[in-house]
């Protein structure tokens, strides 16, 4: 069950990732789900998947939980702690949680700035790629105070199916960090397998049909 006393939330960032998460916790959350985008195109599409348009990151932060999904670090600072940014117009009691695939410092840095005004921060970065972000069923690993994660849990899985506490701010970000640290090793390994096997004389599609039939078979296979 979702925690009753977010009476509102909120979702900053419309991208490839964003915009799906934001349509899945706009068709589940029990109450209205504000969406802003730098980009009008992405909120009006927001709109049409149920969410309800804001002008700015202030009117977003009016929301007792937000969420955040940008591109990177640059944008996740800019986002929460630029001139326009969450930390200025942020309420004691909120809940920030990011969902932007950052630095571990970066989210204990923006973790320190909201908890100076009395709000909360978690990160919480996704795995999967886009067609689980569309279908809901993201991975997520959150670094924060537990018992706010004890309430965000709930909001995490309309976006998501597997959600794992992973201690305090920033290890959440860690988990995410290791898990693309082991993928693209993982990628690498099977372009360098791709090689030797294609040299010898084996086709291609064979090669990637084969590979899936054995021990070697992963997601990286699947989808890289």
């Amino acid at each position: 069950m979702t925690d009753p006393e977010f009476k509102s939330v909120s979702f900053i960032g419309l991208g490839a990732m964003g915009a799906p998460m934001c349509a899945n916790l706009s068709l589940k959350s029990p109450v209205p789900v504000m969406a802003y985008d730098l980009k009008s195109a992405a909120v009006k599409a927001a709109i049409t998947k149920g969410a309800h348009a804001v002008q700015s990151i202030e009117q977003a932060t009016e929301a007792d939980l937000v969420f955040v999904c940008v591109p990177g670090e640059h944008e996740m600072l800019s986002v929460c702690l630029g001139e326009e940014g969450i930390v200025n117009s942020v309420r004691e009691g909120q809940v920030i949680v990011d969902c932007t695939t950052t630095t571990v410092s970066a989210s204990r840095a923006v973790a320190s700035a909201l908890k100076a005004k009395g709000a909360n921060f978690a990160d919480a970065p996704v795995a999967r790629g886009v067609p689980n972000a569309i279908a809901g069923t993201l991975s997520v690993t959150v670094g924060g105070d537990e018992k706010i994660f004890s309430r965000i849990e709930p909001w995490l899985r309309h976006m998501a199916a597997d959600v794992a506490y992973c201690g305090p701010v920033g290890t959440g970000t860690v988990m995410k960090l290791m898990n693309n640290m082991v993928l693209f090793e993982n990628v690498s390994a099977l372009a360098e397998a791709m090689a030797v096997a294609t040299r010898a004389g084996v086709d291609r599609e064979r090669v990637f049909e084969l590979l899936g039939q054995g021990s070697a078979d992963s997601f990286a296979l699947r989808r890289h």
